[in-house]
């Protein structure tokens, strides 16, 4: 019997036209929101391997899957994704990543997970 497709990893977010329905921002504000979200994961060594930046990147389809994260980035998202949405839902900027960087914090000085090394933001 096989597993339907993404119980085994499942979705944390997803880009594209089902987002922009969803959320009333437009294409331009999602590829901020979308790009701030992957910089600041990368910048702070939470993602497996580098994910998009660029505001420029086709975000059509784009997903952020549990496996796309290591263990401190997957309990940052569960601690602080709902609130930065929250915050961008009330017009607040998306490039303040501030509730995931007050998870990150939270987490790291709870000594729940800690994470030595951090990777430049590149841009």
């Amino acid at each position: 019997m096989t597993e339907p497709p993404g119980k085994s990893d499942p979705l944390i977010i997803r880009a594209g036209r089902a987002f922009l329905l969803g959320s009333g921002c437009s294409e331009t504000e999602q590829a901020r929101m979308f790009a701030a979200l992957c910089r600041f994961l990368n910048a702070n060594a939470l993602s497996v391997s580098r994910l998009p930046e660029g505001e420029a990147h086709d975000w059509e389809g784009f997903e952020l899957r549990k496996s796309h994260l290591t263990e401190l980035g997957r309990k940052v998202m569960t601690e602080g994704l709902d609130r930065w949405l929250r915050n961008i839902d009330r017009g607040g900027s998306e490039l303040k990543t501030v509730a995931l960087s007050r998870a990150l914090k939270k987490l790291s000085t709870n000594g729940n997970l800690h994470q030595s090394t951090k990777r430049s933001a590149g841009a």
